[in-house]
């Protein structure tokens, strides 16, 4: 499991920084950083980090599922937001705060778990949980790395209509097992893909 995480992660990585366009004289906020942040390596003009737990160094603390971002309105160019949004209480909002930083045009770099992959169709039919999906401790421990929502496109997709946002690049990271992917990536419709990576432009302030 550890190595098909590891695949998974390198691909998601890959296939949302094909979707980031030339960002070395622009203001990129990059969020939910943690330990290997998506923009490590990139040509940037101006660097943002954000994370909600202050051991890791980000340039800002903060709960996103609590807190407004600390950032004026209109002040970035480009928001990455890799596997965070399953984590918010409340993803409209979520998205709303990243509408808000954003310069209108700007554009917002999500990816998240597809509950509708092809292998989470096929666990379902099995009568399985599908992959990565909200689901309880079973510890009782609830965190920050909790799941509490799950996507499959249409959703993401309503969601960011609904928040100002038009889609205007997709991606996946395709279809693994056991650390292999079963199909090539350019014959993968995103939506049976293990990871949803979109790419949408502000086109109006909410």
């Amino acid at each position: 499991m550890e190595d098909e995480f590891n695949i998974q992660t390198r691909l998601r990585f890959l296939k949302m920084r094909e979707l980031i366009d030339d960002v070395s004289k622009k203001t990129v906020l990059d969020m939910g950083v943690g330990e290997n942040a998506i923009s490590n390596g990139l040509n940037i003009g101006k660097l943002i980090t954000l994370d909600g737990f202050k051991h890791l160094k980000p340039t800002i603390v903060c709960d996103l599922n609590k807190d407004k971002i600390p950032l004026k309105s209109n002040a970035v160019d480009t928001v990455i937001a890799g596997e965070l949004i399953e984590h918010m209480i409340s993803p409209v909002s979520f998205l709303k705060k990243c509408n808000s930083v954003l310069k209108i045009g700007g554009e917002v770099i999500i990816s998240t778990p597809n509950v509708a992959s092809l292998k989470n169709r096929f666990r379902v039919l099995l009568g399985l949980m599908p992959e990565y999906c909200a689901m309880a401790r079973e510890d009782g421990c609830e965190d920050f790395q909790t799941h509490v929502k799950d996507f499959n496109f249409g959703y993401l997709k309503k969601l960011l209509a609904v928040s100002g946002f038009e889609i205007t690049g997709k991606k996946t990271n395709g279809i693994i097992f056991h650390s292999k992917k079963i199909w090539p990536l350019s014959l993968t419709p995103v939506s049976f893909g293990e990871i949803l990576i979109v790419r949408a432009k502000k086109i109006k302030d909410v």
